[in-house]
């Protein structure tokens, strides 16, 4: 059985993508090219992605591969993001190699979209909770941006991690490099 969790508007073509994906495989049969994300969305016609990208990419100097996923994730909004991570190298950089998600993408959950909990930053939110790990890559740069974002104390940063790890144990996330055993 395959089980989808939902997602943002902006992002269920890329989850239906994956889902298909792992059909083929578990049935071993080649996966066909996808094509929906070439198709625009209702009333998106005249939106040029490419165009779009290039032009955020040379105006805010995030890395191009920054720039694509910020726009397959939040649309025309990748804009605000990216003015939200201005020169700042925290927020400019990283905060999963599994994702390539940045830090600025925290604030906006908080700030634009009223995130308040981990699990609903990195589930609901900026979508890297779900990969194969479950964002748990990002956890600690999350929480370090979210503590000053909202002001967590240590306390409530602990408690975030507990419950983030507790809300993604049933998903049995693939394990992360350094919880592979080795013979």
């Amino acid at each position: 059985m395959i089980s989808i969790i939902g997602g943002k508007i902006t992002t269920y073509r890329r989850l239906a993508e994956q889902t298909i994906d792992e059909v083929f495989k578990l049935l071993k049969r080649p996966v066909p090219p996808c094509l929906t994300g070439k198709v625009p969305l209702p009333g998106a016609n005249s939106f040029d992605f490419d165009r779009f990208a290039a032009n955020l990419t040379s105006t805010s100097g995030l890395d191009a591969s920054v720039v694509q996923r910020l726009v397959r994730v939040y649309g025309v909004h990748a804009k605000q993001i990216a003015q939200l991570a201005g020169d700042d190298p925290v927020l400019r950089g990283s905060i999963s190699t599994d994702t390539g998600a940045i830090g600025a993408e925290i604030p906006y959950a908080v700030q634009s979209e009223l995130a308040e909990t981990l699990v609903d930053i990195l589930m609901r939110r900026t979508m890297i909770g779900l990969d194969a790990t479950a964002g748990r890559d990002a956890v600690d740069n999350a929480i370090k941006i979210a503590q000053q974002t909202l002001g967590w104390d240590e306390e409530r940063a602990r408690a975030e991690r507990a419950a983030y790890r507790d809300y993604v144990q049933y998903l049995r996330p693939r394990p992360l490099p350094d919880e592979v055993p080795t013979a």
